[in-house]
């Protein structure tokens, strides 16, 4: 049996589960552990083991934390990671997207209750995300101190990528069918192509200057990501595929004898051209509000979904509905009541809207050749580029057709009262309009998927300025909530989770003026954090469950360290 030694994440370390005889044992594996982390000192710390005890402490209330996970903490600090003796050394750098705090000239990776116990002792830190400004000396490094347990033909590097292909059950379907593409969001089509760039240049730079390493590289379009992986889904859960032709790879090097790369080469082709598609439509639609669109005509028909939004006052505005199979609709209301229901199916459109009495008497109908034609009892009169439809002396509907796009405006006292903008027969932009014909509220929809965020929502005073912006996910729970001071300024950002206050941070001349963190359940301020102007912290301030303060950290310049303002506070 041989012995191996790991650094990187489960796309390397999961292959080993998958061994028809134990040919392989992981003797110690290094788990998200950027380079900088690996190879920068220890950070100068006077209270090091009080720290570590704290971080422990708030590591261990989350259910999801194992010992293993405590013991990597110890590491950062103590920065005892390679021991040497394994036979092969075997590396990844998927790590490498991971932010990182920066505390002197020293790294430890960003988790949240790693920060909040450095705020609490009052110990300087810099947060900075993955990236490959200066990775190029960590690598040096990280390799120089590799050679002092192993010779460079005992390290194999693991050029493992993201997939763009994720497997949901029944069939595969691309990336942003899974994950909705916003650049925040931690899996998306988006983030995939922005980090697969990014390893493949710190990949190339190790091949070009460290020949001698082996590579392991699979390329085949059989692999994907899968719904049913152990750690969930995420485009760097690969299907037992891949983790088999990893380890016949890795057969292949240490027997010497070379693996046959023909099954590599017939679809190298193919993935490549995959990849730069999904490059090509990144820069493409960069910058574009546009590009959001894209995601509305993608939803597999076989997942159903139901969403329904509200106006300020609670009442109903629109309906979104997947009930089955292609079959998907929507509905409108003004004040509760249905004026308006669009059903799609099959690549016929229709609209329904309601008498007086709300049976659904008319009904406009079109299919992709562009024939239209109106409904009115058992008479169908054919429309060219918009239809009206009365519902009553003081409500009607309007339909404007563009190409395959149209809109439906509502009318309540012959005012305009919304409008509703389709593109592709899927919603794409909604306005709310006051009696007086100033907007209210504009709903952008950004796609209707089972994850991610689901709409933005922009609401506005009675002048017509932007109160605030609102981001919310599929189930219709809040995300974030960004409020506007009357000249157009920040005033709060709020981030929930659950619907509850997860922090918020305050603002002053578009500058973070404050921060505040919220206990689990949102009910009382963990942290208040005050800043000075250039964004370094001025105040820290501790409070327990029952809101008492626990701890005060101050200083009154960003030149000095923080202390403790009233040393009888730590007796609290």
């Amino acid at each position: 049996m041989l012995n191996i030694e790991i650094k990187g994440s489960c796309v390397t370390r999961e292959s080993f589960n998958y061994q028809d005889k134990k040919t392989y044992k992981v003797s110690k594996y290094i788990f998200q552990k950027p380079l900088k982390v690996i190879s920068t000192a220890p950070a100068a710390l006077a209270d090091e083991a009080a720290i570590i005890r704290d971080i422990k402490l708030q590591l261990t209330n989350n259910e999801s934390v194992s010992d293993f996970v405590l013991k990597q903490v110890d590491d950062s600090f103590s920065k005892q990671f390679i021991i040497g003796g394994a036979d092969y050394f075997i590396f990844d750098l998927i790590d490498e997207r991971m932010p990182t705090l920066k505390i002197g000239e020293s790294y430890v990776e960003r988790r949240p209750e790693i920060q909040k116990v450095l705020e609490s002792f009052g110990v300087d830190f810099l947060n900075e995300p993955g990236s490959a400004d200066d990775l190029y000396d960590y690598i040096d490094t990280f390799i120089e101190g590799l050679q002092e347990y192993y010779p460079l033909d005992c390290v194999i590097l693991h050029k493992a990528f993201a997939q763009f292909k994720v497997s949901d059950g029944e069939q595969l379907v691309p990336l942003s069918y899974t994950f909705p593409d916003e650049g925040h969001r931690k899996y998306s089509a988006r983030r995939a192509v922005q980090t697969n760039l990014f390893l493949s240049s710190l990949y190339e730079y190790i091949e070009k200057k460290y020949p001698e390493i082996h590579i392991i590289e699979l390329k085949h379009m059989d692999y994907y990501s899968t719904h049913d992986h152990v750690y969930g889904r995420g485009y760097y859960h690969y299907n037992e595929g891949y983790y088999k032709d990893f380890l016949a790879e890795l057969d292949a090097i240490v027997s010497g004898i070379p693996y046959d790369k023909e099954k590599q080469r017939l679809i190298a082709k193919d993935n490549l051209h995959l990849f730069k598609l999904q490059q090509n439509v990144l820069d493409i639609t960069s910058g574009f509000e546009t590009d959001r669109r894209l995601l509305l005509t993608e939803i597999p028909d076989h997942k159903p979904v139901d969403a329904l939004f509200h106006d300020k006052n609670g009442l109903r505005i629109c309906k979104i509905y997947y009930p089955n199979g292609a079959k998907r609709g929507y509905m409108f209301y003004i004040r509760n009541r249905i004026i308006a229901k669009v059903i799609v199916k099959e690549g016929q459109s229709y609209i329904y809207t309601p008498d007086e009495t709300g049976k659904f008497a008319a009904t406009v109908g079109w299919n992709p050749q562009g024939y239209r034609l109106l409904r009115e009892g058992s008479q169908y009169i054919e429309k060219a580029n918009e239809v009206s439809i009365v519902i009553n002396k003081l409500q009607r509907v309007k339909i404007l057709f563009r190409k395959d796009d149209f809109s439906i405006l509502l009318y309540n006292y012959n005012a305009l009262v919304a409008r509703h903008e389709f593109q592709q027969a899927f919603l794409h932009t909604a306005r709310v309009f006051a009696a007086n014909g100033k907007l209210q509220e504009v709903l952008y929809a950004k796609g209707y998927k089972r994850a991610g965020r689901m709409a933005s929502s922009y609401k506005y005073d009675e002048d017509g300025n932007l109160e605030n912006k609102t981001d919310f996910y599929l189930d219709g729970s809040m995300y974030t909530k960004l409020e506007y001071n009357p000249d157009g300024t920040y005033f709060r950002k709020i981030f929930y989770k659950k619907d509850k206050p997860h922090r918020a941070v305050q603002f002053q001349n578009n500058k973070q003026a404050k921060r505040l963190v919220y206990y689990p359940d949102g009910s009382s301020l963990q942290q208040e954090v005050d800043f000075f102007e250039d964004g370094t912290r001025r105040k820290v301030t501790i409070f327990d469950e029952n809101g008492h303060i626990k701890r005060v950290l101050v200083r009154e310049s960003p030149r000095e360290n923080l202390s403790v303002k009233d040393a009888a506070l730590l007796e609290v």
